[in-house]
């Protein structure tokens, strides 16, 4: 975390951010908008090198990465140095290594920005292909890719909370899982 918080708890999968916070960060996967690649690497060695600082066991390694590149469309450029890819790809690569060590939780931020639109198609339908097996939250600023993407849109004008729709009938039902609660805390009026 960037900064402490100055009031009240949150809790990702049991775990409090602020004091078991490497136990909360090997619970997310996190897209940001502008994904951290090393350009020097190839796609297949970036995200094997960093299914090792995730704790994937080295056994289940190659395996892994092989089935995260399937997911993101990725099949084909295992040797590909990364900073000769396109944005699209880089997004993609970025996706995988959000994935690649299973985490309960991802938090995806403009996972489809800048980007032309048959990459976007492409990781928008590897993000509803998670749906089942992940908690998502996702950020973005096309109403359009949210209603068709996600089954509970918030929408934040000027920092607060401005509406909130449940869209459960947008998306199948995945099947069951654990509960995932969150309970949020704070004067009324920023709520």
């Amino acid at each position: 975390s960037l900064a402490a918080p100055s009031d009240g708890t949150a809790t990702i999968a049991g775990f409090d951010v602020v004091w078991d916070s490497l136990a909360v960060r090997r619970k997310i996967g996190y897209l940001p908008e502008t994904v951290p690649l090393y350009a020097d690497m190839r796609v297949g060695e970036f995200l094997r090198f960093r299914a090792g600082l995730k704790g994937v066991p080295v056994l289940q390694r190659r395996e892994r990465v092989r089935q995260v590149m399937r997911l993101c469309g990725l099949l084909g450029m295992e040797r590909k140095v990364i900073g000769t890819l396109s944005k699209g790809y880089r997004k993609r690569t970025g996706l995988a290594d959000a994935l690649v060590h299973e985490p309960d939780v991802l938090i995806l931020d403009e996972p489809t920005l800048g980007i032309d639109p048959a990459h976007a198609r492409e990781i928008q339908r590897a993000l509803a292909g998670l749906a089942g097996r992940h908690t998502i939250l996702f950020s973005t600023h096309s109403p359009a890719e949210a209603e068709g993407l996600c089954q509970q849109i918030l929408v934040l004008e000027g920092g607060r909370l401005a509406s909130a729709e449940a869209r459960a009938g947008n998306l199948p039902r995945p099947p069951p899982r654990p509960v995932c609660i969150a309970e949020l805390r704070g004067p009324r009026e920023l709520m």
